[in-house]
């Protein structure tokens, strides 16, 4: 069965960019433009991570972050952000398993990925 990752992005681009660079390395990739779409593909897709930015129209990543660890507590998530501390200090506060900064760089966020996942199986056991 193959990893499932949730990317939450409002900008096409840097959806793309992500889809892409998950794809190549063998996940199978949801994608959503902002945190109410974000939200709804989580609860019915039930993906294995979730990768989310913070600032999107509608829910914004953060608001996605609180409701859904209402009804999740155990999808890892990662916030990404271009912004400053303090959208940081909010995302763990929401939830966020690692919050990490704008630019991505591909292999940090490859590796992260990868931890986060190792880490998820090993408590579900």
């Amino acid at each position: 069965m193959s990893v499932r990752i949730l990317v939450v992005e409002d900008s096409f681009e840097t959806r793309d960019s992500l889809t892409v660079l998950l794809e190549l390395c063998g996940y199978d990739v949801i994608v959503a433009s902002d945190g109410r779409e974000g939200l709804a593909r989580a609860l019915s897709d039930s993906p294995d991570l979730i990768v989310t930015d913070v600032r999107m129209p509608a829910v914004n990543g953060i608001e996605m972050l609180r409701e859904l660890r209402r009804c999740d507590n155990f999808t890892p998530v990662v916030v990404v952000t271009g912004y400053s501390k303090e959208y940081a200090s909010d995302a763990f506060h929401a939830g966020a398993d690692r919050v990490i900064a704008k630019p991505l760089n591909p292999e940090h966020l490859l590796r992260l990925v990868e931890h986060l996942l190792q880490v998820s199986s090993q408590t579900a056991h």
